[in-house]
């Protein structure tokens, strides 16, 4: 579904290295690690574990989620569940609500002010977003 569309954009962007769909075993990990997981998140997985640009694989996310919410110098970041980030420090992710993930907020992190900034509205959103460079 979304493949095709970072295929194309990695053409004009040299450095994205797109890396083999997450396995079974893999998103397990990633269920155990972390709970309940968007359902467009482990479709995105399945086609592709992260581009070693802004995706991050099934390890990356859990590793960046431990990290993130263990910080003592920021508002909480447990209420995000991180997928992807900028390469300077700032992240993307779902907003995490009392009654569970809310799939149709993903927010922008910003680590020098600690902003939340809404960014998309979805996983196709996002993802339009990113082709399009507005990451």
């Amino acid at each position: 579904m979304w493949i095709d569309k970072i295929k194309d954009y990695s053409k004009t962007i040299n450095f994205i290295s797109i890396n083999p769909p997450a396995t079974d075993i893999e998103i397990n990990k990633l269920k155990k690690a972390l709970g309940e997981i968007p359902d467009d998140l482990l479709e995105l997985l399945k086609e592709i574990n992260g581009d070693n640009f802004v995706l991050l694989s099934v390890d990356e996310i859990i590793e960046t989620n431990r990290r993130l919410r263990s910080l003592q110098e920021f508002m909480p970041l447990d209420c995000i569940l991180f997928f992807a980030g900028n390469g300077n420090g700032d992240y993307y992710g779902y907003q995490i609500r009392k009654e569970g993930i809310c799939s149709y907020n993903i927010f922008a992190w910003d680590h020098e002010y600690d902003n939340r900034t809404w960014f998309a509205g979805g996983m196709n959103e996002f993802i339009i977003k990113y082709c399009n460079g507005e990451i």
